[in-house]
């Protein structure tokens, strides 16, 4: 990934979306708002932070990256599997008006102009792209969504809405945490079973387990029909690098939110 400095405002795009024209994308450090204590300072969730904080902190991710902050539009995630089709009559829910929607990790779209978003801090985020028919996708994939194989679900409502081929998407696998520090215990592991080979770095002790879920879903995006040389998958981790990045598991629930970002051009 490509990291970038706008008057202050820090953010990484995908080296593999530079070729795709008709797109705008990015995804949020914590670096460049206006929030401060636990939530410094670009955070993007109101728990515990003011509303007039995470909305001046869209506003400048917005000017930096030159998204479209009049058409922001939020999933509403429960760390289920459930994605959504955006259209016209969407635009702008879940911060410029009330949703009409739950329970909803994954956003696709074909609508231009309009900017899908989803919150990350730990989990990982998955973006998609179809140049064929412009049609793009922004999934928060946390372990719950990924062994409810919400980036399929997503590439097969891709299909169903927009004729969408898997073959044809380029997809990038956001900053989250790594294998290395993603421990398990063995109700979840037993969940991963089907993923072994790609997901058990090592065995700690008493039953825990280490599972690496940038590894699982780039393996689902390829089973899913995405070639490997269209996928761009993240090194970084959010909770080794605190400078960077909000963490879940090192910070507890008194921390800000990363986000997605992505949006087809007008």
């Amino acid at each position: 990934m490509i990291k970038k400095d706008i008057d202050g405002v820090v953010f990484l795009e995908f080296k593999l979306f530079e070729k795709l024209d008709w797109l705008r994308h990015c995804f949020s450090t914590r670096i460049g708002g206006v929030s401060s204590g636990a939530f410094t300072s670009m955070n993007f969730r109101a728990r515990g932070d003011t509303r007039e904080n995470v909305a001046e902190n869209y506003r400048r991710i917005c000017n930096a990256a030159s998204l479209s902050f009049e058409t922001l539009t939020l999933s509403d995630q429960e760390h289920g599997a459930n994605v959504k089709t955006i259209t016209k009559s969407d635009i702008g829910s879940g911060f410029h008006k009330e949703r009409d929607y739950s329970n909803i990790d994954g956003l696709i779209t074909s609508e231009p102009g309009v900017l899908l978003s989803t919150f990350h801090a730990d989990c990982a985020s998955v973006f998609l792209a179809d140049p064929a028919n412009r049609v793009i996708g922004v999934i928060h994939a946390g372990w719950r969504s990924t062994v409810g194989e919400i980036v399929p679900r997503a590439i097969s409502e891709m299909g169903h809405e927009y004729g969408t081929k898997p073959e044809n998407i380029i997809a990038g696998i956001g900053p989250s945490i790594c294998g290395l520090c993603f421990e398990v215990d063995e109700p979840v592991y037993e969940l991963f079973r089907d993923f072994e080979e790609y997901t058990v770095l090592s065995v700690a002790d008493k039953g825990k387990y280490f599972i690496d879920l940038k590894s699982v879903n780039r393996k689902m995006l390829i089973e899913a029909g995405v070639q490997p040389e269209n996928i761009e998958v993240s090194p970084l981790c959010t909770k080794c690098d605190e400078t960077l990045f909000y963490s879940h598991r090192r910070d507890g629930d008194m921390r800000g939110s990363m986000a997605a970002f992505m949006e087809i051009k007008l």
